[in-house]
């Protein structure tokens, strides 16, 4: 199954839901935008080199025209109103958004999009249960049958990265797709002190991310 196959398929099953929702209805709440699945999917970039700029060219095409058919929100549009809600607690995150869609009722706001995000201790605590699970189906049972085994982490590297990548971070704008990303990164860099990169050897492999590796050459 090909990457546009599937980004196809993707579109296909939301425009059969919006086909089936009725007219009747002051207010259509969708868990997810169709746009995300391209973000989610295939980053709405060369991913890999599975899309071509005519295969994204063409799944843009069709994204736009469900959109316009149905006056979906939309990452970028001036017309579609942003809001985070904290969800970690479920019925005072579900009291604000109907607050927000109460309001919303009120001013004429037809579009928007609600980005629920939680402490990074709730959200660092499943990101390692899903890594340790993975780990522990796909990675240990058949490392004892590998020739060579061979650990790049190093227990400094986050300390070094956050020098380089908060000031990016921080430049994401809140009508970026990634936002809600960048802040999670950000609260995960704040657990951490800055250590400068000027001890870091040459040929260590953290050199491929912040430069100054030997082996550019």
């Amino acid at each position: 199954l090909s990457n546009l196959t599937f980004q196809n398929y993707v579109i296909d099953m939301y425009k059969m839901k919006l086909k089936e929702l009725s007219d009747d209805f002051d207010i259509r709440l969708c868990e997810r935008i169709p746009e995300d699945s391209v973000y989610c999917f295939s980053n709405l970039s060369n991913f890999d080199g599975e899309l071509s700029d005519f295969e994204l060219y063409v799944l843009k095409e069709r994204f736009d025209k469900l959109k316009n058919q149905y006056n979906l929100p939309s990452y970028g549009d001036k017309q579609t109103e942003f809001a985070i809600v904290d969800a970690c607690n479920f019925i005072e995150s579900f009291g604000q958004i109907v607050n927000i869609v109460s309001n919303d009722l009120e001013q004429g706001i037809t579009k928007r999009v609600i980005g629920l995000t939680a402490p990074f201790e709730i959200v660092y605590d499943r990101i390692v249960k899903r890594a340790r699970n993975g780990e522990e189906k796909y990675v240990f049972p058949y490392q004892d049958n590998a020739d060579v085994i061979f650990n790049t982490f190093l227990a400094y590297e986050l300390a070094v990265l956050k020098i380089y990548a908060e000031p990016l971070l921080h430049k994401v704008s809140e009508d970026d797709p990634e936002y809600l990303a960048a802040i999670r990164l950000i609260k995960l860099l704040d657990l951490v002190l800055p250590m400068p990169s000027d001890d870091v050897p040459s040929l260590s492999i953290l050199r491929e991310f912040i430069g100054g590796s030997c082996f550019e050459n």
